[in-house]
């Protein structure tokens, strides 16, 4: 019985259960303790959910041509903006290329109202030798059910 239970406790140890997570503070702790926006800010989140088809190529993303950071699959990024208009995007990366041509990414414009959250779903999809990366505005609802159980991404980091 003992050996029983120290190959359960190697097993889960491989698998990786009981282990800090490489990625930050689940979104309804993160949602919880949010700072409110300050006057003339938006929040807007993206998130990939855990059931995406290339699990293991991280779309690259930018909000008005500047990079805002990378979405591993179960994660999402947090950000606080201007109010206005901007502009989404997974611009073309070569490393991309194991997976097959990365087909260019339909930008997304988002306008974003004062003291608002907008989300936006991010998606991979394995075409015929090509990889498509898909941005989708979903409503609050659709959204929170995706969001309850995802990581927060890591952002960007100065020299990245």
């Amino acid at each position: 019985m003992r050996h029983s239970a120290g190959l359960l406790a190697a097993l889960l140890v491989a698998l990786g259960v009981g282990c800090a997570s490489p990625n930050g503070p689940p979104y309804p702790e993160v949602a919880a303790s949010a700072a409110a926006l300050a006057p003339g800010q938006a929040r807007l989140v993206l998130y990939r959910t855990l059931y995406t088809e290339i699990q293991t190529l991280h779309p690259e993303l930018t909000v008005d041509g500047t990079a805002v950071g990378a979405l591993p699959e179960g994660t999402f990024l947090w950000l606080d903006e201007a109010a206005g208009p901007h502009v989404l995007d997974a611009p073309l990366v070569p490393s991309y290329k194991a997976f097959g041509a990365q087909m260019p990414t339909r930008p997304v414009t988002v306008d974003l109202a004062p003291g608002t959250t907008t989300y936006v779903n991010v998606d991979v999809e394995a075409g015929t030798g090509a990889v498509i990366i898909s941005l989708t505005l979903v409503d609050r609802a659709r959204a929170l059910n995706d969001l309850a159980s995802l990581e927060q991404a890591p952002p960007v980091t100065a020299g990245d």
